[in-house]
């Protein structure tokens, strides 16, 4: 019997995923009196590093676990990464570490980049977006059959649930929102 995956770098993940949440709070537009002298613009470049380090930090705990566990050769452990190296579910890895890192790592490279507020969200969008496949990644693959396919009718479902649910939360009339 495989003995169940104990991740113990999640919570460190978790807290990722809500350090990119709290980042939208940066791009709000400030009251008129929070107004910095340059109209935002250190506030927003100051939003841009701590989502590049966010991103870096990501990869960071992802490598060093995956090094650990793969290199040690840990029989109830490596099965996790194993299961997550098939076919499909490959892709679907890959694109978590391009949404988390990669996107906007380069993105954020770019001289005046964080200046922008398009720039800047999009960057922000596409770590919440890898956050987001990356928890499907740490629950699907352990509950689906061998052979399943990676998406399905059921999946879709839960995830258009799922944002229906955050966008109602976040935009609900007369509430405050996701922001503190």
């Amino acid at each position: 019997m495989i003995q169940p995956y104990i991740d113990l770098a999640r919570g460190l993940r978790d807290e990722l995923a809500l350090e990119a949440r709290d980042v939208a709070r940066v791009l709000e537009p400030l009251d008129d009196e929070e107004r910095e002298p340059e109209d935002g613009r250190g506030q927003r470049h100051d939003a841009g590093s701590l989502l590049t380090a966010l991103g870096v930090f990501w990869v960071y705990l992802f490598w060093s676990q995956f090094l650990t566990i793969w290199y040690g050769n840990l029989p109830d452990e490596i099965a996790f990464f194993i299961r997550r190296r098939t076919p499909g579910w490959e892709a679907e890895v890959m694109a978590a570490v391009l949404l988390i890192f990669a996107v906007p790592l380069v993105l954020l490279m770019m001289g005046k980049a964080t200046e922008s507020p398009a720039i800047l969200g999009f960057a922000a969008l596409c770590q919440v977006g890898g956050l987001w496949i990356e928890r499907h990644l740490l629950v699907v693959p352990s509950l689906a059959p061998a052979g399943a396919p990676v998406f399905d009718v059921h999946g879709a479902l839960v995830a258009l649930g799922l944002l229906g649910a955050f966008v109602l939360a976040a935009f609900w009339p007369g509430g405050r929102g996701l922001l503190p």
